[in-house]
């Protein structure tokens, strides 16, 4: 399938989401087909649902939602949602899963796909030590 039918949501405390696409569009360029919401103080989850699910009506094709901590109220009213629309959600959002997602130009199977995106974000976490640690 050609990346073009894919979505990419970003749900995060804060402007976490908005940060990471600026971040992935000086890396990748401008990205399509990829939007954040985000939640912020004050904000109740039944507003942030449904502002979620304004969103989530517009999309057609394969939807991507990223969240930033798993367990947190973005990614449990995604996966609310999720009874309701046809999506994948991966927590754990990092800039190398959303440039693996931006950058893969066409995929067979969603499935794979989005393993593929997991997997770019788990060999992206690298503990690193100096010498003298």
């Amino acid at each position: 399938m050609n990346n073009n039918d894919l979505h990419i949501l970003l749900l995060t405390h804060g402007k976490a989401g908005e940060a990471l696409m600026e971040s992935a569009e000086m890396i990748a360029g401008e990205l399509s087909n990829v939007h954040a919401l985000s939640l912020m103080p004050g904000t109740s989850p039944e507003t942030y649902k449904e502002e979620v699910k304004e969103q989530l009506s517009t999309f057609h094709g394969d939807i991507l939602i990223f969240c930033d901590i798993f367990g947190g109220t973005p990614s449990y009213v995604a996966a609310e949602l999720a009874t309701d629309y046809k999506i994948s959600l991966l927590s754990g959002l990092n800039l190398a899963m959303l440039l693996e997602a931006c950058l893969s130009k066409t995929y067979d199977n969603f499935a794979n796909f989005v393993t593929k995106v997991k997997e770019a974000g788990d060999a992206s976490v690298v503990l690193i030590q100096s010498e003298n640690t």
